[in-house]
């Protein structure tokens, strides 16, 4: 089990990294994601390309949400504008704070 390093918790996001083997884990919802660094940082720059001209979708429920596809074709993500917003955030917020533990040691 890895002895993690909150790196940021708001939201319904939980972004944290194993003090040990580095490993980043995003908790979003009931899903968990787990990255090393370089590829949390690539995951980051991929969301954050997604500029003002995404596009939604109506869902069954009535709410529209942003539907983000995976490498797995049969997996995707779908976020709210509030979740989208909250998510990209979360991520920026983390990325942040592994410069700034960087920047301690």
């Amino acid at each position: 089990m890895c002895e993690t390093r909150l790196l940021y918790s708001g939201d319904s996001v939980t972004v944290s990294q194993c003090v040990h083997c580095r490993v980043l884990f995003i908790w979003h919802g009931n899903i968990l994601l787990s990255f090393t660094s370089e590829k949390f940082s690539s995951f980051r720059r991929a969301i954050n390309s997604f500029g003002y001209e995404v596009q939604y979708q109506y869902f069954a429920d009535g709410e529209e949400r942003l539907v983000v596809s995976t490498p797995n074709p049969e997996i995707s993500f779908a976020f709210t504008a509030e979740e989208w917003a909250s998510f990209k955030n979360a991520l920026n917020e983390a990325a942040y704070m592994q410069e700034i533990y960087a920047l301690m040691v």
